[in-house]
């Protein structure tokens, strides 16, 4: 979508908060073109919220620009992966300066942020306004989705408590509270609902579908 088509869409389906790219918002653009385009999301009530997932190096007054533009445009969060992680010093103090949160992108296995030890890490070091912009996608892909739903039921954030009612949420619950009892029964239930739906249900798919979408004669 161009930037028009996404103002367009957001409208017409009643979507406030946004998340840009640069293919909608350039952050090299001249600073006029940059309030022309705020100045059309002001007009339909519409916010650019986040924006990235963005590039970033060693050169703390190149990314002095990143911030700048997220400034001007009032953007809340910068997504970013960086490649070399002694750029978060200079990220980090960039954070202080502009009061703008970052958020890091996961992609797949073998990437940057593929490990969650990696990110973890990162996040216990540095500031609290750096966090993260989970990729439900890439964590599925590798083959994280049973986790990252149990993780999803019960979260605890400055103090809060977010909680669903489901069997992650009871494996999350029991983890905190170090209740191994139930951590293990719950776990074993778990596993075997997964080994009981791929027996009965996704093996029979998996053969319906080898029999009638095979190539060939």
């Amino acid at each position: 979508m161009t930037f028009d088509q996404v103002v367009a869409f957001a409208t017409k389906h009643g979507i406030k908060h946004l998340q840009f790219i640069k293919s909608h918002l350039d952050p090299t653009a001249p600073a006029a073109e940059s309030l022309r385009k705020k100045a059309v999301l002001e007009q339909n009530g519409l916010v650019a919220y986040t924006f990235g997932v963005n590039g970033t190096s060693m050169d703390k007054e190149a990314n002095r620009k990143l911030f700048e533009f997220a400034k001007l445009m009032g953007i809340k969060i910068i997504i970013v992966e960086p490649r070399n992680l002694a750029e978060w010093d200079n990220l980090e103090a960039l954070v202080k300066e502009y009061d703008i949160k970052l958020a890091i992108h996961n992609h797949g296995k073998g990437s940057a942020y593929g490990d969650p030890a990696t990110v973890q890490k990162i996040l216990d070091a540095r500031d609290r306004r750096i966090g993260v912009c989970l990729d439900i996608g890439w964590i599925t892909a590798a083959g994280g989705a049973w986790n990252a739903s149990i993780v999803a039921e019960y979260v605890q954030d400055d103090g809060k408590l977010y909680q669903a009612t489901g069997l992650g949420a009871l494996i999350s619950q029991a983890t905190a509270a170090k209740n191994f009892p139930v951590l293990t029964a719950a776990s074993i239930v778990m596993a075997m609902i997964v080994v009981g739906i791929n027996r009965t249900v996704w093996k029979k798919l998996q053969s319906i579908v080898n029999d009638r979408c095979r190539f060939g004669t």
